[in-house]
């Protein structure tokens, strides 16, 4: 119902309006009546109004300065005008207010009826226009905050390292940041006993505890901004980036005072202990760009797992393949190169016969053409015949220029196979603890371009979409009486039956045992109407 109040000094001509109109009919209700405008104008200070009914002449506060008073606070208020004679100045007023209708006395009940049901269509489409905006605009931000997060997961894994590419990606991103002059850092962390904390101090899934860790972790009383780069079990690889110009050491200082304050939160609200194993610090995020992936090889002072690192480069290599991301994907494989570097000849050979055939496998699974003789047999016996790293080298980038001379490359149907196959994997694992990260795993993409994808393509996110499908099968289940409503939450992935209950909810406007009890009722109805 829209909202209308009535203005006029005569009492009969009020109620007469308020009670000879079927209002409700025509999806208003009046919430307001008044014999002089500044009445009004209080009303209107503090309560919402779609249309103000008023007469012209009043004694205090006219029609007109009320609906002056309207326009100049820019309300969004449409008022119409009731008079007792037209008038050329009043008119002219009118249209100066941009009054909507200007009604004439005596008023017939049908003409108040189709000045208030084009009033009502009027309100209707700038309803829908302005739920279509707050959409899109909800979307865009949604999408930004994507394009944000893969643009600093590139720059950190080595996919972004050209200044007027990372300068030309940066500038549609809305950040206020200098980037060449903020510091930043790379915070590595790993989390004790991870493990057995999940299985006996967490209930709510893995999706909800990365999300406990980024408010916990990534929330300062500094201007700070914060990326989770990457994540892998009980370790972290967190982005802290500077939103002014420090020096090196007061930005050092700052984030080692930002550490300790989050390992004590951590500890305090969600009872863990969190290990700050190494983080590495840049004098801005263009010098990040060219130095992180090589000291990271090197591994200085950090013992991470080299297969963990290639794994979401490779992860990156395949999204880039995918978007025909050339330049980027180029970028990365040189970094690729360089993680393995440390590595012997014979490690680094197993390692990317392992990962090219992994590659090449997905890159066909998602329709992205490859040439036919490329496949895994003819990696293998490649790559067993190469004698040193100049040859592996020339090999994987003619592979990569392989993949992107194919001319057939539907890239609109590549993204409607991963789309279907993240459905799939979502309908067979959805009573499981599944993240993104496992789906990422599944498909070979990075899980942020996953996340983007999904959004774009379904306006859905991932995780929205994954309680819908519990959520549409706890119905099945609660639909049969052999299943407590405990094990129903269990049977859809959920191991707090609590969460499952505020989730369900959520969802439908019920709790699971409010449901069942209807579907128990209506099972009685029909039973007794069928004897």
């Amino acid at each position: 119902m829209y909202k209308v109040i009535i203005v006029d000094d005569e009492e009969i001509m009020r109620e007469g309006l308020i009670n000879l109109v079927d209002w409700n009919s025509l999806g208003f209700e009046v919430i307001g009546h008044f014999e002089d405008g500044d009445e009004a104008v209080s009303f209107l200070e503090k309560n919402q109004v779609d249309v103000v009914l008023t007469d012209i002449k009043m004694t205090f506060i006219s029609g007109i300065d009320l609906a002056k008073f309207i326009y100049e606070r820019k309300l969004p208020v449409k008022t119409v005008f009731i008079s007792g004679y037209k008038d050329f100045e009043y008119a002219r007023q009118a249209v100066k207010y941009n009054i909507v209708q200007y009604l004439l006395k005596p008023i017939s009940l049908k003409e108040i009826h189709q000045v208030f049901e084009e009033i009502r269509a009027e309100l209707d489409k700038e309803r829908d226009l302005l739920k279509l905006k707050n959409t899109r605009i909800k979307k865009y931000d949604e999408l930004l905050a994507y394009a944000r997060e893969q643009f600093f997961t590139d720059l950190v894994l080595g996919a972004l390292q050209n200044p007027s590419e990372i300068q030309k990606r940066f500038s549609v991103l809305d950040l206020d940041l200098n980037l060449a002059e903020y510091p930043c850092c790379l915070w590595n962390l790993s989390i004790d006993r991870f493990d057995l904390y999940l299985s006996k101090n967490w209930d709510y899934g893995m999706e909800a505890f990365h999300k406990a860790i980024y408010n916990v972790l990534c929330t300062s009383k500094e201007s700070f901004l914060f990326y989770i780069i990457t994540r892998h079990d009980s370790k972290f690889r967190i982005l802290i980036i500077a939103s002014k110009v420090y020096s090196l050491d007061e930005f050092m200082q700052l984030v080692e005072s930002h550490i300790r304050s989050a390992a004590s939160n951590a500890r305090k609200l969600l009872g863990i202990e969190v290990n700050s194993d190494y983080v590495q610090y840049f004098p801005s995020l263009l010098n990040l760009s060219q130095s992180f992936n090589i000291q990271s090889a090197e591994k200085t002072g950090f013992k991470s797992s080299v297969q963990d690192d290639l794994e979401d480069q490779l992860k990156l290599l395949m999204t880039h393949i995918q978007e025909r991301n050339k330049e980027s994907a180029y970028s990365l494989t040189e970094q690729i190169l360089l993680q393995l570097n440390p590595l012997g000849l014979q490690e680094s050979s197993r390692i990317l016969t392992r990962q090219l055939t992994r590659i090449v496998k997905q890159l066909k699974m998602n329709n992205i053409s490859v040439p036919e003789e490329i496949n895994e047999d003819s990696i293998y016996k490649a790559m067993t015949e190469l004698s040193s790293k100049d040859e592996i080298r020339e090999y994987v980038f003619t592979l990569l220029n392989c993949c992107f001379q194919e001319p057939n490359n539907d890239v609109n149907q590549s993204y409607s196979i991963t789309i279907q196959n993240i459905k799939e994997f979502i309908k067979d694992n959805y009573y499981k603890d599944i993240t993104l990260d496992d789906i990422a795993d599944y498909v070979f993409l990075s899980p942020v371009y996953i996340s983007r994808l999904f959004k774009s393509k379904t306006g859905e996110n991932f995780n929205d979409y994954l309680i819908r499908v519990r959520m549409e099968n706890a119905i099945k289940f609660l639909d049969d009486p052999q299943y407590k409503v405990y094990e129903v939450g269990h049977k859809i992935g959920y191991q707090s039956t609590k969460y499952f209950y505020k989730l369900f909810k959520q969802f439908y406007g019920c709790t699971p045992t409010e449901y069942r009890r209807k579907v128990l009722r209506k099972g009685a109805a029909d039973a007794k109407q069928t004897e």
